[in-house]
């Protein structure tokens, strides 16, 4: 398990090192090619191993709480694969990494056709998390918009995190 997460780390570090020398705008605009979301007032930007991050103000100043609470959205080219098989593949993943329990599927339909949300509480290095993410498929790239949170903060800023995540708009 080890392994895996500094292998995960070292290459999230080296696909954002260059990202270190663009203002906090650039930044935006380089990590959300293709998307945007509405950001509250009370939630913050900020880019983290390449990907688009919104953390709860609040939380931005506190240890590295900013890291393991907040929005994430990302975005992958599949080409040909389904948005099922994508998925089904990401669940397999999930669980042979962590331990996830109270497991949900819901198929949503939305502006961008079929959407498949997962919900879940997943055990990563002894710290309970809970996780809402969604997936979107739209000429050949999947987007996925997600929210997680340590058990003890999730309840406390999921409605704005729900919020958010209903924001999600496909720009190109």
């Amino acid at each position: 398990m080890k392994k895996y997460f500094l292998i995960i780390l070292l290459v999230g570090c080296s696909a954002s090192k260059n990202n270190s020398d663009l203002s906090k705008s650039e930044l935006f605009t380089k990590l959300s090619k293709g998307f945007i979301i509405q950001k509250l007032p009370n939630w913050e930007f900020h880019g983290f191993h390449g990907v688009l991050n919104y953390t709860p103000k609040e939380l931005m100043n506190v240890g590295y709480e900013y890291i393991y609470n907040g929005i994430i959205a990302t975005t992958k080219e599949v080409g040909e694969e389904t948005l099922s098989s994508f998925v089904a593949k990401e669940i397999d993943r999930q669980n042979s990494l962590y331990k996830v329990t109270n497991f949900k599927k819901i198929i949503e339909q939305t502006r961008y056709g079929k959407s498949i949300v997962l919900v879940y509480d997943a055990e990563i290095n002894r710290i309970d998390y809970k996780v809402i993410r969604q997936f979107y498929l739209h000429q050949g790239i999947i987007y996925e918009v997600a929210y997680s949170a340590k058990s003890k903060f999730f309840d406390f800023f999921v409605n704005d995190a729900i919020h958010m995540m209903k924001t999600f708009t496909i720009t190109q």
